[in-house]
């Protein structure tokens, strides 16, 4: 089934920032499909293309989409910068799923060892605080909607409507048009050897930390006691020993 472009106002520019493996690709894919052509996304972390502006926000008025994972958060600058004038969507997840998923990733240009996952895990998991704290819980003037990777798979119909009303908010949603696409979405299952895309799996949260090869419930307790404030203030319960301890304290 085709559908004519909206003659109402045309889409808003929306910047979004999201931490690793939160998502932002799957939200692309269902954005995307909804709006069909009026939906132009440009990730400028990959595109080689000539007239690319390379930079966030984006230059070009005809898009309507860029990510950033704001990568300098911890730098003496602090990284990006806030601007009121524009709409943000900002991305987040479960740092312990979060971590694991972008281990996979790391794997594809590194040597796997108990050492290099300890050492990756806990230099992001400082990266997660610095993120967490700027983007979800500081206040600021920002008009942002801040979105849950848990959500995003759990509560999708809802939580995907909060989203194409951010960029068409003088719009009435066409759930039963999102649903189908929530229900038909394809899984990119990333592995450290390729990423196998599985056609009309549906919107899933099928990874279970437990499965990983580096899993011990005592190393998950200590990294999420080092991130436990940025995870009570994004209201995830606690899994392990050491997250429990420091929320008693």
């Amino acid at each position: 089934m085709f559908f004519r472009k909206a003659s109402s106002a045309p889409l808003r520019y929306v910047a979004c920032v999201s931490y690793p493996r939160s998502g932002h690709h799957l939200t692309v894919r269902i954005v995307k499909h909804y709006f069909r052509d009026e939906f132009k996304y440009c990730s400028f972390y990959e595109t080689g293309s000539e007239g690319c502006c390379r930079s966030f926000p984006c230059q070009d008025s005809s898009v309507t989409m860029t990510k950033n994972h704001d990568m300098e958060v911890l730098q003496p600058d602090g990284g990006l910068e806030k601007l009121p004038s524009i709409p943000y969507l900002v991305l987040v997840r479960n740092f312990l799923d979060a971590v694991v998923s972008d281990y996979q990733l790391f794997l594809r240009e590194h040597t796997d060892s108990r050492e290099a996952w300890e050492g990756f895990s806990q230099r992001k998991a400082t990266y997660y605080r610095a993120f967490v704290k700027k983007w979800a819980i500081a206040p600021d003037n920002l008009e942002k909607v801040i979105v849950r990777y848990e959500d995003l798979t759990d509560n999708s119909l809802n939580t995907f409507s909060r989203i194409v009303k951010l960029f068409a908010p003088q719009r009435q949603v066409k759930s039963w048009h999102l649903k189908r696409l929530i229900e038909n979405a394809a899984l990119e299952d990333v592995k450290p050897d390729a990423t196998k895309v599985i056609k009309h799996f549906g919107v899933h949260n099928r990874r279970r930390i437990e499965d990983f090869h580096h899993f011990c419930p005592e190393y998950f307790g200590r990294l999420e006691e080092m991130v436990s404030a940025e995870l009570f203030a994004l209201g995830y319960t606690p899994r392990f020993d050491g997250f429990s301890a420091n929320r008693a304290a």
